[in-house]
């Protein structure tokens, strides 16, 4: 284990882990969760099942319902692999491919999670243009860290994962898009590690197909840099732009643009009473 290790994967520290689908925990975070086991809370943004009906039906189900809860079942299976229980599994609830949507509502949720959990460090994805799920809990994770910072003077470290993006023409899997000089953290994974990621791969059934373009090897993080989440992460091609989403790059800064504006302005609510007013 490198001193890298020692920062993202600590021993004996609460965390919370905010993802967007059921399998993001597996692809980006397997060892960090079986490391901190009971200690950690897996916060999940979606269900994991979208409503356009060709991506049920090619998946292999009848409804959304019915999708969405065998993904719940994908991951539950997956985490009792690495000691996370049900109880430590928080299921937000909205619609895949629809969190950018509901940006505030997620935040103002994670607010509250960490407030009640007080970890050392929340984890979540990094702003990189891959999926538009993933980038909204990029923005809610900064926005909730940055409210209790200001409510109670201290907040959990940011760190960020890297999943894949579309930086530099072409797919790139558990690399960073470049932001600020920042010190990233890389851990391969031994033999057990493989096995026990691979077992995790395989309970998430309905994702074979995305799985299988994110090769077992390496898993990375870093501390997060301050975005301006009213950009792009980077000039060009965001990869979600190369398939068919109900979500543009467009849209989603227009709803970043809106999200940053509605949370300044309740920013002062949560401060004085400290609560939720969504």
């Amino acid at each position: 284990m490198s001193a890298g290790d020692e920062i993202w994967l600590p021993s004996g520290e609460r965390a919370v882990v905010l993802v967007a689908h059921p399998d993001d925990e597996t692809i980006g975070c397997s060892v960090l969760l079986a490391r901190l086991g009971g200690l950690v809370t897996l916060v999940q943004a979606t269900d994991g099942a979208p409503r356009a009906e060709e991506v049920i039906r090619r998946a292999g189900f009848s409804s959304r319902e019915e999708y969405a809860e065998a993904r719940r079942a994908e991951v539950r299976a997956a985490l009792s692999i690495v000691g996370v229980a049900p109880e430590q599994h928080v299921e937000i609830g909205l619609v895949d491919q629809e969190a950018a949507e509901s940006m505030p509502l997620l935040a103002a949720r994670v607010r509250e999670i960490l407030l009640e959990k007080q970890p050392a460090f929340l984890l979540t994805h990094a702003y990189e243009g891959g999926h538009p799920d993933h980038d909204a809990c990029a923005f809610a994770a900064r926005a909730a860290v940055d409210a209790v910072e200001r409510e109670r003077g201290s907040a959990p470290a940011l760190l960020e994962m890297a999943l894949y993006h579309r930086y530099g023409g072409s797919l790139q899997t558990f690399t960073f898009v470049p932001a600020g000089g920042e010190v990233e953290y890389t851990h391969s994974l031994d033999e057990g590690e493989r096995v026990r990621k691979a077992r995790m791969y395989a309970c998430h059934a309905s994702q074979k197909g995305v799985l299988a373009a994110l090769p077992i090897g390496v898993e990375r993080a870093r501390r997060a840099p301050l975005y301006d989440f009213r950009r792009p992460p980077y000039s060009g091609t965001l990869q979600y732009e190369t398939f068919s989403l109900r979500m543009t790059k467009e849209r989603w800064l227009e709803l970043a643009a809106e999200a940053s504006g509605l949370w300044d302005k309740k920013i002062s609510v949560l401060s004085v009473l400290s609560v939720t007013p969504w």
